[in-house]
């Protein structure tokens, strides 16, 4: 596995992960992630290892350069995944709201309606239909 190259690598010239750190501009963290097949590096990355160790980036590698981007390909996909559940939540949000505005009208137009149909009393003391329905 790439891990195990890079440690075989960075002993045989008697590098710690600290110089190859400093080398590519990376922490330490990020070269025990490596060495341990916890994370990838980029391929601007892998080329600078290529370089920094004077092997070809195939060699480096050991052809595991589909893994690499199979990696990178998985990190885009849970981004699409993530993405797509947001505008769904907010997709479902819209409609509730949706639905109750136009429930909200229904019902406000009803209330408006009976309270036009509605029949008062004049002072007279007649009952007046001050709606305008037919009955």
């Amino acid at each position: 596995m790439f891990g195990d190259k890079l440690i075989e690598l960075r002993k045989s010239r008697g590098l710690s992960q600290e110089k190859v750190a400093e080398h590519l501009s990376v922490t330490r963290q990020t070269i025990s992630n490596w060495e341990t097949n916890q994370a990838m590096p980029t391929i601007d990355k892998a080329k600078d290892l290529s370089k920094l160790f004077k092997i070809s980036l195939d060699e480096l590698l050991e052809n595991d350069i589909s893994s690499i981007m199979m990696d990178r390909m998985s990190n885009v996909e849970k981004l699409a995944s993530m993405l797509i559940k947001i505008i769904k939540g907010f997709g479902v949000v819209l409609i509730v709201l949706l639905i109750l505005c136009i429930l909200s009208i229904i019902f406000s137009y009803g209330s408006f309606r009976n309270a036009n149909h509605k029949s008062v009393q004049s002072d007279k003391g007649e009952i007046v239909d001050i709606g305008g329905g037919l009955e």
